[in-house]
């Protein structure tokens, strides 16, 4: 079997990728997802749905809204993922709190009120079925319980992508698969809608975060290595243009001037999420 061709430039892959990837803005997101939960009963059950490694699992531990007694099942398809979660469960002292399993959102097998909150943030632009995922978030869900759902609706540095993308590689190159994921509101809406969720249910937020780095350069090429590669794998012409590529990028970023800003040595990136609260 071949070994797949990696640039040399680019990033070796562990799980930690994620992490710095998202920087702060899933714990960001998650905690503002707490202030819009009504209050929990005693021994709550809680759903951290496409968990990821844990943003939003380690946020409701560490509020003092979320009641000290309940249990949070954390699941996700990817098992390195789950690893890392384990290992912060570990460290944090979390497993007599966290349970961790491995599961498609899109094929949830709890049983029918399972949960008093199911928390899902940022699994539905990737999912083969979004349906059958908000209905299983409805199925799981107890009589009274609430749902707390979170999308992309805008990323700064997603067009300066694309640019880098096309500049190296030409405007009749097909997109790498990461960056052809996408999932509107609009979109995201009638989903909800086909799964049975009432609008009247529904309780919309809309929240800017800034994912902050110190070093853009270090940033770039990070979120570059992880969703820049193209169909089909890296190639030697990538590695050639590889820094082609990061200066298209930075310089899209720096361009953009509401999405972009230096402060206290650190550099943000703006990325505007869309939020929905949905009451069962």
């Amino acid at each position: 079997m071949t070994t797949p061709f990696l640039p040399k430039q680019a990033p070796k892959f562990h799980p930690g990728l994620l992490t710095e990837l998202q920087s702060n803005v899933s714990n960001d997101v998650a905690r503002y997802q707490i202030s819009l939960i009504p209050k929990l009963p005693p021994n709550a059950t809680i759903h951290d749905n496409g968990c990821g490694f844990g943003a939003a699992t380690s946020e409701m531990i560490a509020s003092d809204t979320i009641p000290k007694d309940s249990t949070i099942t954390a699941t996700d398809v990817n098992p390195l993922w789950l690893d890392q979660l384990r290992q912060s469960a570990r460290d944090e002292n979390w497993n007599d709190r966290v349970k961790i399993d491995i599961m498609d959102a899109c094929a949830v097998t709890y049983p029918d009120a399972s949960f008093d909150l199911s928390v899902t943030n940022f699994v539905f632009t990737g999912l083969k079925d979004p349906i059958a995922a908000a209905k299983h978030i409805q199925r799981t869900l107890k009589v009274g319980g609430t749902a707390v759902v979170a999308i992309w609706n805008d990323i700064s540095w997603l067009e300066p992508m694309l640019a880098a993308h096309y500049k190296t590689r030409g405007k009749e190159a097909p997109l790498p698969p990461a960056l052809c994921l996408s999932l509107t509101v609009e979109g995201f809406v009638k989903v909800l809608a086909d799964a049975g969720w009432e609008e009247e249910k529904m309780q919309w937020e809309d929240l800017t975060v800034w994912l902050q780095t110190k070093n853009l350069n270090d940033y770039v090429r990070l979120s570059w290595g992880f969703l820049g590669m193209p169909e089909g794998g890296w190639t030697v012409e990538d590695e050639e243009r590889w820094e082609e590529a990061l200066e298209a990028m930075k310089e899209g970023i720096r361009g953009n001037a509401e999405g972009y800003r230096e402060k206290d040595g650190e550099v943000g990136l703006r990325m505007d999420a869309r939020i929905v609260v949905l009451r069962k």
